[in-house]
């Protein structure tokens, strides 16, 4: 959202979904459907190398990290990492989703964060796993179980023009929950489309 300084009352801003961030793994990762948060620590730290010690297959676990200044890294430092916690050595620094997305499917072994929704939305062939128990799904994400999410929000003008006004309304419209749910995101009630209506 902006900033006082930013927003010069003539803003406005309210969020409409989050986007839950998802631990995905290789298809390869088999017999393993839950990580806890110790479980996260010890693999991205590079403390526990192997997928066997979760129960898994025989075979090295492949990291597939982001950098610290995106904002994966810094949700999964929030919820599950910390901040003080050092990169595993032989982690995989990738600077954008697309490169995780594109890697997870083609690397065995690997483990990535990623957009629920793009996993959502594309079907992509790869696993998602539980965190402490809590499934990474948008009714999880919409009732605050499953926490690690971003929010996705919009910016207006205090006196909307026709087209964007359309635009607003259908964002908060049953027609548009309906397609942000479809597509995997998790829709969050407002009452933005009044505030529209109010200032035009």
């Amino acid at each position: 959202s902006p900033k006082a300084d930013e927003a010069d009352n003539l803003l406005s801003y309210q969020g409409f979904a989050r986007d839950g961030l998802l631990v995905g793994t290789h298809p390869s990762v088999t017999d393993i459907n839950n990580l806890t948060t110790q479980n996260l620590r010890d693999i991205y730290s590079g403390k526990i190398t192997n997928w066997s010690e979760f129960g898994g297959p025989d075979a090295e676990i492949v990291i597939l990290d982001r950098a610290e200044d995106t904002s994966a890294k810094r949700l999964l430092r929030e919820y599950y990492l910390g901040d003080d916690l050092e990169n595993a050595p032989n982690a995989i620094m990738l600077h954008r989703e697309s490169n995780i997305i594109d890697s997870l499917q083609t690397t065995p072994y690997s483990i990535g964060v990623l957009s629920l929704a793009k996993a959502t939305n594309q079907s992509l062939p790869i696993n998602h796993m539980s965190l402490d128990g809590i499934e990474p799904t948008s009714q999880n994400i919409a009732s605050g179980d499953y926490a690690m999410h971003r929010t996705l929000g919009i910016v207006w003008h205090d006196k909307p023009s026709e087209i964007a006004k359309s635009f607003i309304d259908f964002i908060f419209s049953a027609a548009g929950s309906n397609t942000l749910d479809k597509a995997g995101f998790a829709t969050m009630p407002t009452e933005a489309a009044e505030t529209a209506d109010a200032k035009s």
